[in-house]
């Protein structure tokens, strides 16, 4: 099954969970996280605190920033530019989406290391039980290199830094990140919905998956109910066990491989629909895997860090099948999923 015929099979669960909870007294995703989420109470009450740099109205009155040394500006009215120098003076460029519909700035050092990191919020507009926000993070390693990451967010709380779901873990002042989502499990023509939690520790410039949450093995899954279940699920269904790590490399990690592109393929407005780096069209399955985004890497002077969901990086990878240029992408990449970082060079 391809990606829009999934779409089409399930476009209905969104819509009947929101009129249920509706019906219910549950209003938002909120409560929804609330409800499902199988952590520890006190764990989910001690929120990382960020502090808020300014919302996407200033940077729409053409606004610039500054934060922890670099500038921020709106490259265009769907990107943001965040650019700096690391610690040999090198430039970089992060470009990144921005959302009219609102995007806040934060920023707090995320994973220890004395250096402030940024944190951009931005709202999706989705309906139902769609996530509602996107997590964008930049993070800088030992060389004050820029690590961009993303995932998607059920968070709320409008410019609160507390909103995020971002939380501490007893004894340890770095931040982890709660991503959750619904996932799908079919046996014959019945469908069964499971809420997943994946938790991931920001580290060195980075974010890294955590093997387990209180000796529960990642992912943790509950049942997807129309009451509160906060129960892991005994036995996991094999076709939803497994999951994309979307965890941070360094392009000469072991955690890497070179490929190239071998076939790009575009709509009619010249937007890429698929990538094929040797193993199949990426993306192409389940929407059981789009909980993170995707990082194009360009080495070079500036080195430039941009979000697969900008036209920039769409300009990178076309121009890397063209020329046939051998780039890294992680080893460890699940069937039809897009990788989490793509390094080339120009």
């Amino acid at each position: 099954m391809n990606r829009k015929d999934e779409i089409k099979r399930f476009w209905w669960v969104p819509c009947l969970l929101a009129l249920l909870a509706g019906l219910l007294g549950q209003t938002s995703a909120s409560a929804l996280i609330a409800d499902y989420t199988p952590l520890n109470q006190s764990d989910l009450r001690s929120k990382f605190k960020l502090k808020l740099v300014a919302n996407g109205e200033d940077l729409k009155k053409g606004k610039e920033l500054s934060v922890s040394g670099c500038r921020l500006k709106l490259k265009s009215e769907t990107d943001l530019e965040i650019s700096g120098k690391d610690a040999e003076g090198k430039s970089f460029v992060v470009v990144t989406p921005f959302s009219g519909l609102g995007t806040t700035i934060f920023s707090g050092d995320l994973d220890n290391n004395g250096v402030m990191d940024i944190v951009v919020i931005g709202v999706t507009g989705g309906c139902g039980y769609a996530p509602p926000r996107t997590f964008d993070s930049i993070l800088f390693d030992e060389k004050r290199r820029p690590v961009l990451w993303g995932v998607e967010s059920y968070a709320y709380g409008d410019e609160n830094p507390s909103c995020c779901d971002l939380i501490r873990l007893k004894g340890d002042p770095r931040a982890v990140m709660v991503v959750e989502s619904i996932v799908y499990h079919s046996v014959g023509e019945k469908d069964y919905s499971y809420w997943r939690t994946l938790l991931f520790r920001a580290e060195n410039g980075g974010w890294r998956l955590l093997p387990s949450y209180r000796g529960q093995a990642m992912p943790l899954m509950v049942r997807f109910r129309f009451k509160s279940n906060h129960q892991l699920a005994k036995v996991i269904p094999s076709d939803i066990r497994s999951f994309q790590d979307a965890s941070t490399f360094a392009p000469s990690g072991r955690g890497m491989k070179e490929v190239t592109i071998e076939h790009l393929k575009t709509d009619s407005e010249g937007n890429i629909e698929s990538l094929d780096f040797g193993g199949g069209p990426v993306p192409n399955n389940s929407a059981n895997d789009w909980y993170y985004g995707s990082t194009v890497y360009c080495e070079g002077d500036p080195l430039q860090v941009v979000s697969y969901n900008t036209g920039l990086a769409g300009e990178f990878l076309k121009d890397a099948a063209n020329r046939k240029t051998r780039i890294k992408i992680p080893a460890n990449m699940r069937p039809g999923c897009l990788p989490p970082a793509i390094w080339l060079s120009r």
